[in-house]
């Protein structure tokens, strides 16, 4: 079914398992230490000013830093893509939606883009996304890194 059309994935690994069919084609993996143990995304390849591991929320709920990622991914025939919106916890995945539902988060994250892109928005990325949150709900967004997706 996922030949064709186009999907949207909400949530890691941990949370949508069909996620995990397109782990090895990003760059920033989720880890779990254990089951209901820290999270964090791994850098497979750091850039030079990133860090090789960033680690999120310990629990849902509480204040302080986490990290999310929206990619866009070719499907497995030329008609299709893939949107993957995936955070440490809940507060990372809702700090998406808010993200890419204001004009002006959009904005920048089209500038991060392009800025990767020589110019251009590209036609399939990933972006790696810190949220602030406070008790539980994300309160402000930074681009944090940007991966071009050639297919």
């Amino acid at each position: 079914e996922l030949d064709e059309g186009n999907f949207i994935f909400v949530g890691g690994p941990t949370s949508n398992p069909w996620v995990s069919l397109f782990a090895d084609r990003l760059n920033f993996r989720v880890e779990e230490e254990g089951v209901g143990g820290k999270m964090y995304f791994i850098n497979q390849h750091p850039q030079p000013g990133e860090q090789a591991r960033y680690e999120g929320l310990r629990y849902t709920g509480t204040g302080g830093e986490d990290y999310a990622t929206v990619a866009l991914l070719p499907g497995s025939s030329s008609q299709n893509n893939i949107l993957i919106l995936q955070g440490l916890r809940e507060e990372g995945t809702e700090a998406l939606a808010l993200l890419l539902s204001d004009q002006r988060n959009r904005a920048d994250l089209q500038q991060a883009l392009q800025a990767k892109n020589h110019g251009r928005v590209p036609d399939y990325f990933e972006e790696l996304i810190r949220t602030e949150t406070v008790a539980g709900a994300p309160v402000s967004f930074h681009m944090v890194a940007t991966r071009i997706i050639t297919p």
